[in-house]
């Protein structure tokens, strides 16, 4: 007998029945969870616009280049 005055389970059987399925944990989010990320994030964003600026201003400090092969590639 145990302080309740119901008997004190002796069998597996009886153990497993007093048995009770854990809780389910609470779902995590999926967002970035400190200010650190977005630093990142609009870094990166940052230097992919400067990259395309870059290229876009080399292609058409080019424009010269592509007439004159095309002039060639004409005649």
């Amino acid at each position: 007998m145990n302080e309740d005055g119901a008997p004190a389970p002796t069998t597996l059987i009886d153990l497993l029945d007093r048995l009770v399925e854990p809780p389910e944990p609470a779902p995590m989010p999926m967002t970035p969870q400190t200010w650190g990320w977005a630093v990142l994030a609009a870094a990166l964003a940052l230097a992919l616009a400067w990259i395309a600026w870059r290229a876009w201003r080399r292609w058409r400090a080019n424009a010269y280049r592509r007439a004159a092969l095309a002039e060639l590639a004409a005649a």
